[in-house]
């Protein structure tokens, strides 16, 4: 190639490289530009600098909406409800306790029968038994049934004492009140109207409550999971209608004349517990021998089973305890106050209702 062709097209390469530098140039420009006038449109002149979060840096601005928005919904609340029901033309009240929550969106429901003289309110301390303060804990539905007066003198508060119709209770002239009919209208109530496990329903109660409970266990058997039994007891033996379910019994040997069998303060003829525990072992077809635990130096308790349908005898003996409801934190001038003797450690309370709430009716 000719010496000048040759320098023009060094001038032409050298030219080729010098075009792209200067678009570059331009561009780079053109970007920082754009920057610059993005971060004015956002800030403005007088707005400070600020660090930017990264995609992977937590901020608070969320949170803080929320915790201060007037649209968080509030924390639940315990409800307590007066139930008012109308059987055999009586009219009957139940309160019933719903903690701030639930242990399942079905839970379970722990019916307690107060003993005669016992106040209906505040259903939270239910005199020293503390069923109310349990189903916070625990996250159970507690129901409080109130009872009728006997109109005769006996029991604690006299005539116009509340009790129940358990077939120790003399009621005079009047006509006993139907409790039976009355339980059977309260758990349609609660199921209808509560957030209630219909499978989990268990009763409970005191003094006379307690020998209530025995009998709803032998007439509402197929409406209840299990029952317990604190201080008294109640002859079921010739009970037909029972199906099996869970019981618990617990019992004070200084009691006598219920621990051994004997007269009731009624005059009605009290069996032993032990022919008591026979009878619902049978009926839960319960084999092999019992378990027994020590609960404290001087509580035992016989857990007997397996039995069919996962059902569970179990009873609790005190000794040289007298029958009432231990733990209870009641004053004892109060009537009613009835807390269990013999042992001070022993807590009825926490070991009645951990037992219920885990039962199902058998065969569910």
């Amino acid at each position: 190639m000719e010496p000048m062709l040759r320098e023009r097209a060094n001038r032409r390469g050298r030219g080729a490289h010098r075009l792209p530098r200067r678009l570059a140039a331009a561009f780079a420009a053109i970007i920082v530009t754009g920057a610059v006038l993005a971060a004015a449109a956002c800030g403005g002149d007088d707005a400070p600098s600020k660090a930017q979060p990264t995609a992977n840096q937590p901020t608070s601005v969320a949170t803080t909406a929320v915790a201060a928005s007037p649209t968080t919904a509030p924390a639940a609340v315990a409800k307590e409800t007066a139930e008012k029901l109308t059987v055999g033309g009586v009219e009957r009240e139940a309160v019933v306790y719903v903690p701030a929550k639930l242990s399942a969106a079905k839970a379970p429901v722990v019916v307690m029968l107060v003993s005669p003289g016992d106040p209906i309110t505040p259903v939270r301390s239910r005199y020293g038994i503390l069923i109310g303060d349990e189903a916070d804990r625990l996250g159970f539905i507690a129901v409080f049934p109130t009872g009728t007066p006997s109109g005769t003198a006996q029991g604690a508060g006299g005539p116009t004492t509340l009790t129940w119709n358990n077939g120790n209770v003399q009621w005079g002239a009047q006509q006993p009140p139907d409790d039976i009919a009355f339980f059977k209208a309260l758990l349609d109530v609660l199921v209808a109207r509560y957030p209630v496990d219909a499978d989990r329903i268990s009763f409970t109660g005191h003094n006379a409550g307690t020998v209530m409970s025995y009998r709803v266990a032998c007439e509402l058997s197929d409406r209840i999971a299990a029952f317990a039994a604190v201080g008294v007891v109640r002859d079921n033996t010739t009970c037909q209608s029972a199906r099996a379910m869970s019981m618990l019994h617990m019992h004070g040997t200084a009691a006598a004349a219920l621990y051994g069998g004997g007269v009731l303060g009624s005059g009605v003829v009290a069996p032993p517990v032990t022919d008591v525990i026979e009878y619902w072992r049978k009926l839960d077809g319960c084999t092999g021998e019992a378990a027994v635990t020590m609960l404290t130096a001087v509580t035992e308790q016989r857990r007997y089973g397996p039995c069919k349908g996962g059902t569970e005898v179990v009873l609790i003996t005190v000794k040289d305890g007298a029958g009432g409801w231990w733990g209870n934190s009641g004053p004892a001038a109060q009537p009613g106050s009835g807390a269990g003797t013999g042992d001070p450690a022993l807590k009825a309370t926490p070991i009645v209702v951990e037992f219920l709430i885990k039962q199902t009716k058998a065969g569910r």
